[in-house]
């Protein structure tokens, strides 16, 4: 009885590890193909397994969350604080497992969306659109907030 418990639990364990990394493998392929809203279903139903998940795929979950959020400056606001907020949980989480492999990849795509969001408040603040200006001007805030200048 007892080999039947640990067998089961075996099983188990190997199931969501293998769900884990059919749903991030599926996020890929979306973001690949630029399908943001695809990868988004399946980001969404890899967080139901994120307790679950070692350091390595939480990183990269992290990390595709981002880009799934983030959608190359197409995402509307809530959605650029979700892909932050997904970018500083992939640095926190990168830092416990001591193995930086999606860190710089993060960062990069960081500074295209200062970059974007710079343009966009510029653009907005030429026009006299103040609120737009300022929405922008807070997330290039949010991404630094160490440089105060903007």
């Amino acid at each position: 009885m007892k080999k039947y418990v640990v067998l089961l639990i075996a099983i188990t364990i190997s199931a969501f590890s293998f769900a884990q990394k059919t749903e991030l493998k599926g996020a890929e392929k979306a973001l690949k193909s630029n399908n943001f809203a695809s990868a988004k279903t399946f980001i969404k139903s890899a967080e139901a397994m994120e307790s679950s998940m070692d350091l390595k795929t939480l990183a990269k979950f992290y990390f595709l969350k981002g880009q799934a959020y983030y959608a190359n400056g197409t995402g509307t606001n809530d959605d650029v604080k979700v892909a932050l907020e997904s970018f500083d949980k992939l640095n926190t989480t990168e830092e416990k497992s001591g193995k930086r492999v999606y860190s710089s990849k993060a960062a990069g795509i960081k500074q295209m969306m200062v970059n974007s969001f710079l343009e966009k408040a510029q653009t907005a603040l030429e026009s006299k659109d103040y609120t737009t200006s300022y929405t922008n001007f807070e997330n290039v805030y949010r991404i630094s907030t160490a440089d105060t200048v903007f």
